[in-house]
């Protein structure tokens, strides 16, 4: 980047200014830290008015989180539907029984 780009960019409005790499990988890596608090923060940042290409980022993994948790129930509900569900999870309490004792 040049002194050109660069005085350009300094003198966009916060609203308008690109995200660096470094803020990219960082807000990428606190959207999928946890999933409980990273859902609730890319929430915040989908909806706020700050950056707007910090509120496209988290956009997108808003949208890739949902996709995941709609794939996620498809494919339960099918395990259920067909009776598989119950296999596993006597598979999982036979597994657990071997480990505690009752």
């Amino acid at each position: 980047m040049n002194k050109v780009e660069r005085d350009e960019i300094s003198q966009l409005p916060y609203k308008y200014r690109p995200l660096t790499m470094w803020s990219i990988i960082g807000w990428n890596i606190l959207f999928n830290a946890f999933f409980g608090i990273s859902f609730i923060l890319t929430l915040v940042f989908a909806f706020n008015r700050g950056n707007i290409n910090r509120r496209s980022l988290a956009r997108f993994w808003l949208l890739i989180k949902l996709l995941v948790l709609i794939i996620i129930g498809i494919v339960i509900g099918i395990l259920i539907a067909t009776g598989v569900m119950d296999t596993i999870i006597e598979s999982i309490r036979d597994a657990i029984s071997q480990f505690i004792p009752q």
